[in-house]
C-alpha cells in the first residue's frame, strides 16, 4: 500500500476528550495504526462549519482605563490671602456645607506686583473647540510679552507652539504649551471649578491638574477627531482668570495655600469588558462587538477600527485611555 486516506472527525472520542470541538480536537485510532518505514502525512481536504464559537470565556475579556466622572475630594491651590479660605472637610454642619458648595466667595487675587493676571473670556453664544481655545490663549500670552513682574520681563516665558509631527507614517497636528525659565501658570480655582472637566477635555489631561500650578510642557492634538471616529469635543466656557508668576521671585510657600473641596471630577478608572460568546466571522464583526462591550462613558474617548490588513486599531482622544 503506497498511500491511503484517514478521516478525522471532530465529534468523536468525546468520552475520552469531552472538550473536543470543531476548532480543536483529538482523535484516537482504535486499533492503533502501525506504520513501518518512513511515511509522509499531508492534509488533502478540510471541512469547515459555517459557524463555530471562536470567542469563548477563555478569550472574551479585555480591560480599559479611562477618565470616569466621580465625586471626590480635590486639593486646590489658591492665594494665601483669600478671605474664603475654608477647608470643606472642617465644615460639620450640613446647612453650612451646602451653602459652601453653592456659593463661592471670590477670594482676593494675587497682588499685581507678585503675578501677572489676565482673563480668558468665555462666550455664551459659542462653543469652544480645542483649536479655538488654544488660539485665543496664544493671543493673550503674546499680548503679555512686555509685562514685568517683580523685575522680570515675561517675554515668551509661556507660549503656545504649533507643530506637525509624523507618528507611524501619520501626520498629526499638535499644540504645545511651553513653560520657560521658572514661569508657572495657575487657574483661578473659583472660576475653573464649575468647568474644570470641560477644560480637561480641551487640554487632554487629568482635570485635577487645573487646580495646581502648571509648569511642564503640555502636548495635545489640535484635532481630537483625526479619523472622524471620535466626535470633536465642543463646549461652552465662562470667563476664568489665569495667574502667571516666576518662581525666581514668587514665594509659593507664603503666597499660596491649599484647600480641599469635594466636587465632581474625573478619576482614572479601570473596567473589565466582556465580548459575548459566539461566532465572529470577520474582524469587523468582532470589533463591532468590542465597541458594544465598552461602557457608555468611555465612548466619547475611545474607538476601535480594523485596518486594511485586518489588525485592530485603537483610537483614543486621551492618553489616559488604554486597552489590554
Amino acid at each position: 500500500m503506497d498511500e491511503f486516506y484517514v478521516t478525522l472527525p471532530s465529534q468523536v472520542n468525546l468520552d475520552l476528550f469531552p472538550e473536543n470541538c470543531s476548532s480543536n480536537w483529538i482523535t484516537v485510532f482504535d486499533p492503533p495504526l502501525m506504520l513501518d518505514d518512513d511515511w509522509m502525512v499531508g492534509l488533502s481536504e478540510i471541512h469547515l462549519p459555517r459557524k463555530w464559537n471562536n470567542i469563548t470565556s477563555e478569550n472574551n475579556e479585555f480591560s480599559i482605563t479611562f477618565g470616569d466622572v466621580v465625586r471626590d475630594t480635590v486639593s486646590q491651590t489658591i492665594p494665601a490671602g483669600s478671605k474664603a479660605f475654608i477647608d470643606s472637610n472642617d465644615i460639620t454642619s450640613t446647612v453650612l456645607r451646602d451653602f459652601y458648595y453653592k456659593s463661592r466667595i471670590p477670594y482676593e487675587p494675587i497682588e499685581r506686583d507678585k503675578a501677572i493676571s489676565f482673563t480668558m473670556s468665555g462666550d455664551p453664544a459659542m462653543e469652544f473647540t480645542r483649536d479655538i481655545y488654544f488660539e485665543r490663549l496664544q493671543i493673550c500670552l503674546e499680548l503679555l510679552s512686555n509685562q514685568i513682574v517683580d523685575g522680570i520681563k515675561f517675554e515668551d516665558g509661556i507660549k503656545v507652539d504649533y507643530k506637525i509631527v509624523t507618528v507611524n507614517e501619520e501626520t498629526i497636528y499638535i499644540y504645545e504649551l511651553i513653560f520657560k525659565e521658572g514661569w508657572k501658570m495657575l487657574f483661578d480655582a473659583n472660576d475653573i471649578e464649575p468647568q474644570h472637566i470641560q477644560m480637561s477635555r480641551i487640554f487632554g489631561c487629568v482635570p485635577c491638574n487645573f487646580f495646581k500650578p502648571m509648569y511642564k510642557t503640555i502636548r495635545v492634538n489640535k484635532f481630537d477627531n483625526l479619523n472622524g471616529l471620535i466626535p470633536e469635543f465642543k463646549t461652552k466656557l465662562s470667563d476664568h482668570r489665569i495667574y502667571i508668576y516666576n518662581t525666581k521671585t514668587f514665594k509659593e510657600m507664603e503666597l499660596l495655600k491649599q484647600r480641599n473641596v469635594k466636587i465632581k471630577t474625573t478619576r482614572l478608572t479601570t473596567q473589565n469588558c466582556y465580548i459575548p460568546h459566539g461566532s465572529y466571522t470577520s474582524p469587523h464583526h468582532l470589533v463591532s462587538a468590542m465597541m458594544n462591550a465598552l461602557p457608555k462613558q468611555a465612548l466619547n474617548y475611545l474607538a476601535f477600527t480594523v485596518s486594511d490588513a485586518g489588525y485592530l486599531n485603537i483610537i483614543s482622544e486621551f492618553l489616559s485611555s488604554y486597552v489590554s
